[in-house]
């Protein structure tokens, strides 16, 4: 979720990170990650809107509403 934690891994000796929920709320984040190694993935849960920004699809993101605490509840925004 962070470029910090990606770092650590690396450097306590594995030879690659995988990266999961950063990526789904940054389509973009081993590129953040390298502009800024303090980069910090947004704090869950996220809205619809935004999972749609980043390029998820409907059934996606209704699968993702299923885990809990991930997806904003629309009606209070949490």
């Amino acid at each position: 979720m962070d470029g910090k934690t990606a770092a650590w891994v690396l450097e306590s000796g594995c030879d690659f990170v995988t990266i999961g929920r950063g990526a789904i709320l940054r389509h973009d984040f081993p590129e953040r990650v390298r502009a800024d190694a303090a980069y910090e993935s947004p704090a869950l849960p996220v809205t619809i809107d935004h999972l749609l920004d980043e390029g998820l699809s409907p059934p996606f993101i209704d699968y993702m509403n299923s885990w809990p605490g991930f997806v904003a509840d629309q009606a209070s925004g949490n």
